[in-house]
C-alpha cells in the first residue's frame, strides 16, 4: 500500500500537506471551560490571540482577559436593542453574559486592544466596568481577515486549509447539545443537529488548529473547543470537512472563519512595533 504522502486526498491541494495540527506546536493556550455561560466567542477569540501571540514571540506566555470582552464588546443598551428586536437571535444567560460574534470581538480588539487577565480578572459574570487603559499591558491586532468568503464551499475548504498552514483560525462550527456526546469518540459531522426552519442551526465559536484524514478516508479539521477537558479528545474534537460531506446539509458546518495578520504586543501603553 502507497505511503499517505502519495495517497491522492479528496478536497486536499496538493502543494499542502495531508495533515496538520499546532497541537504539538506549544502555541496553543489551555483548554478553557465556559460551563453554563454562553461565552464560547470571548473564549475562542482569547484562545485565538493567545496562540497567535506564543507563535509571533516565541518562549513566551500570556493569558489575555475573557473578562474585558464579556464587559466591552458589546453595550448593554446594545443587547437590550437586540432583544427587543431579534429575540430569538440573542440569548441573555443567568451571569448577565450575551451571545456575540466573534467577528465582533475581533473589532473590539483592533480599535480598543485587549489587557492581560491579571489586570482584569474572570468574575464569573458580566460587570459593568472597563479596564482602564493607560499604562496597560495586552495585545492589539491591526486588522482581521475572512477567510471562508468564497464562492463555493470547495474553495472555503481549501482557504481553509491554506490558513492553516499559517495558524490557528477562529470559527463557529454549526452546534446541537449532542455534539458534546457525539465527540467524545469520532467525527462531527451535523446529521443530528437541530435547524430552525427561519434561522438555520446555531453556531459554536471554537479555534480550528488542523486537519487531517481518519482511517476511514473522512476529511476533517481538528478544533479546541472551550467545554473543559471532559469534551472529546481533552479539550479537542474533529468535525467534518465539506469535502467528505456525503449528503448535502444546506449549510455548512464550519462558517465565519478568521485570522488576524499580526498581533501586537502592548506594553505599559505602548505597542512594540
Amino acid at each position: 500500500m502507497a505511503a499517505r504522502d502519495q495517497v491522492v486526498i479528496k478536497g486536499l491541494p496538493a502543494d499542502l500537506p495531508p495533515s496538520k495540527t499546532w497541537r504539538d506546536h506549544g502555541i496553543l493556550s489551555r483548554v478553557r471551560d465556559q460551563k453554563d455561560s454562553v461565552i464560547c466567542w470571548a473564549c475562542a477569540t482569547v484562545g485565538l490571540l493567545e496562540a497567535e501571540y506564543r507563535r509571533k514571540y516565541p518562549n513566551t506566555d500570556i493569558v489575555l482577559s475573557v473578562q474585558e470582552l464579556v464587559n466591552c464588546t458589546i453595550s448593554k443598551e446594545e443587547v437590550a436593542r437586540k432583544l427587543a428586536a431579534k429575540p430569538r437571535q440573542i440569548t441573555v444567560d443567568q451571569y448577565d453574559c450575551y451571545t456575540c460574534g466573534h467577528s465582533k470581538s475581533l473589532k473590539f480588539v483592533k480599535n480598543n486592544g485587549l489587557v492581560l487577565e491579571q489586570e482584569c480578572r474572570w468574575r464569573g459574570k458580566r460587570k459593568n466596568f472597563r479596564p482602564k487603559k493607560e499604562r496597560w499591558n495586552g495585545v492589539k491586532i491591526i486588522d482581521y481577515k475572512r477567510v471562508d468568503d468564497k464562492m463555493s464551499e470547495e474553495e472555503n475548504e481549501e482557504a481553509l486549509l491554506k490558513a492553516l498552514q499559517d495558524g490557528p483560525v477562529i470559527a463557529g462550527v454549526a452546534y446541537d447539545p449532542i455534539m458534546d456526546e457525539e465527540l467524545r469518540t469520532g467525527i462531527w459531522d451535523g446529521t443530528e443537529i437541530y435547524v430552525d426552519p427561519e434561522h438555520g442551526p446555531s453556531y459554536h465559536s471554537i479555534v480550528l488548529v488542523g486537519y487531517g484524514t481518519d482511517l476511514e478516508g473522512k476529511n476533517y479539521f481538528e478544533f479546541q473547543n472551550s467545554r473543559g477537558k471532559r469534551f472529546g479528545d481533552s479539550g479537542f474534537g474533529k468535525v467534518l470537512r465539506y469535502s467528505s460531506v456525503e449528503t448535502p446539509l444546506g449549510f455548512p458546518l464550519v462558517k465565519w472563519a478568521y485570522r488576524p495578520p499580526d498581533i501586537i504586543r502592548v506594553h505599559e501603553g505602548e505597542p512594540d512595533l
